[in-house]
This record gives C-alpha cells, sequence and structure tokens, in this order.
C-alpha cells in the first residue's frame, strides 16, 4: 500500500492550498509517491479530466489517494 499524492496544484502560484499541502509533505512520516499531469493538462477542463480518467488508472489495489485540491 502506497499513500500517492496528486500536486497538479503545485504548478500554480502560491495559495493557501498549496502552502498546506507543502508543509503536510514536509511534516508525513510515511512514504509517499507524487504524481501529476504533464503540462497540458495541469489546469482546466483537461485537468479535471486528468484528475477523474487517468489518474485512476496510475493506481495499483491498496493504494490511497490524497488530492488536496
Amino acid at each position: 500500500m502506497a499513500l500517492i499524492i496528486n500536486t497538479r496544484i503545485l504548478d500554480k502560484h502560491l495559495t493557501g492550498v498549496q502552502r498546506y499541502l507543502i508543509e503536510i509533505m514536509k511534516r508525513l512520516e510515511v512514504p509517499y509517491q507524487l504524481v501529476a499531469p504533464g503540462p497540458s493538462f495541469s489546469s482546466g477542463v483537461r485537468g479535471h479530466a486528468w484528475e477523474q480518467l487517468a489518474l485512476p488508472f496510475k493506481l495499483k489495489k491498496g493504494d490511497l489517494l490524497w488530492s488536496p485540491s
């Protein structure tokens, strides 16, 4: 089992949600893996489509996904 963190929001300017995610990752005491779409899928409808259609296929059985955005 792995903790998978969706970091799609980290390519944007720093706001409260991004700051929260960065601080939580600094303090996690469990191993985790970061996933993010390519640049053309980082925002808008394409970004949402990536999260809903492509991201689930990156997970293995038992993985826990955290999408803070």
